[in-house]
């Protein structure tokens, strides 16, 4: 149980350092910005996929059935 609340805190402290990390970057223009992009639209995706988890039942939680 701890390690499934201790991921889900993971994400969104992860998504509040983006900021931090593009203030460090000299270039302004967001696409000259691809990793601080690329680790904001990763982790929505991530966000997304475990909110979606969460109301299925635990056997399909992390796959969503797909697999």
């Amino acid at each position: 149980i701890f390690l499934g609340v201790l991921l889900m805190v993971s994400v969104p402290t992860g998504l509040l350092t983006v900021p931090f990390l593009e203030n460090v970057n000299k270039f302004q223009n967001p696409f000259r910005r691809p990793v601080a992009t690329t680790i904001f639209l990763i982790g929505t995706v991530v966000a997304l996929w475990l909110g979606i988890g969460a109301t299925l039942p635990i056997e399909k939680s992390l796959t969503l059935g797909l697999f």
